[in-house]
């Protein structure tokens, strides 16, 4: 069985992603989950594009070395690898996200939105129950489509 927290990680880090690249096509049929319950995000042909970011579809909890790692120069990263547009498109995301959490960290604190590496989601929210009493994860797109991983 897979470690519900990890798993939890990998989900959250998944929808933060695709908000980050302006993937405006995250959905259920563009994820895979390996045998060791690793996702692996497919498809981007929709990906890198003007946009800002939806803060709704964001999670409301974020890891806080991937907080700070969103701080990090994209410019000397990835600056030779995109267009300018898509390069100042990918920024101005990142800012949006990077404002995004900052305001939440005022209204709510630290201790809420910024998860440590080991610490355990506070509900099972997202997750569905079975007839023996397991959760099971609930992974649900801003498309509306959802998959239950069993």
């Amino acid at each position: 069985m897979p470690s519900l927290l990890l798993f939890s990680h990998e989900v959250r880090r998944a929808r933060l992603f695709s908000q980050w690249i302006g993937n405006v096509d995250a959905n259920a049929t563009n994820i895979l989950i390996t045998n060791n319950w690793d996702l692996r995000l497919i498809d981007f042909t929709r990906a890198f594009r003007r946009g800002r970011v939806n803060v709704s579809k964001l999670p409301s909890r974020i890891e806080r070395v991937l907080f700070d790692r969103l701080s990090e120069d994209l410019q000397g990263e990835l600056g030779d690898q995109l267009s300018r547009p898509e390069l100042k498109s990918l920024i101005a995301r990142r800012d949006d996200i990077v404002r995004h959490y900052s305001d939440l960290i005022i209204e709510r604190g630290e201790a809420i939105v910024l998860l440590e590496e080991t610490e355990p989601t506070s509900s099972f929210a997202g997750r569905v129950a079975t007839a023996d009493g397991h959760f099971l994860p609930r992974i649900t797109f801003g498309s509306g489509d959802e998959i239950i991983v069993r």
